[in-house]
């Protein structure tokens, strides 16, 4: 069977010994997402999930050695995001949390790039330590990235 070719070897088996390599790729999905929220062809509404959470992860900038933990409802996928200083720890699931938020992706991505204010999203539910979820708003630097 013929899997097509690339450089005279089967795109099977190189794909299959290019997985063998450990390759750290958050680097480049860092680097793609944040193209994405710059680039006027892709408004934020489109990203997924998974992405607004990265985009958290990625942009928040801690001013002091603060910590919390955010539990965020996007629609029906839950996720956890643990805060301490620098380090932003983002996983999906549930856990006990200061602060849930409840939104859908499109409204938490404009929220954290600063498209939205809290005070003008409707479309958010913030219950537990509302101040929490306004300071780490306000963390978010999209001038660079980790």
């Amino acid at each position: 069977m013929d899997h097509g070719s690339f450089g005279g070897e089967c795109l099977r088996h190189r794909a299959s010994r290019c997985a063998c390599r450990p390759v750290d790729d958050e680097p480049i999905l860092v680097a793609l997402g944040s193209w994405a929220l710059r680039s006027p062809l892709a408004p934020a509404g489109h990203l997924s999930a998974v992405s607004a959470m990265l985009t958290l992860r990625t942009y928040y900038r801690a001013t002091d050695d603060w910590a919390t933990t955010l539990q965020v409802h996007l629609g029906e996928r839950s996720y956890v995001a643990r805060i301490a200083g620098e380090r932003v720890e983002v996983s999906a699931g549930q856990a006990a949390a200061e602060t849930t938020v409840e939104t859908d992706t499109a409204t938490l991505v404009a929220l954290l790039v600063g498209e939205r204010e809290l005070t003008d999203a409707g479309e958010v539910r913030v219950t537990g330590d509302v101040a929490a979820f306004r300071r780490v708003l306000a963390g978010i630097s999209m001038a660079g990235s980790r």
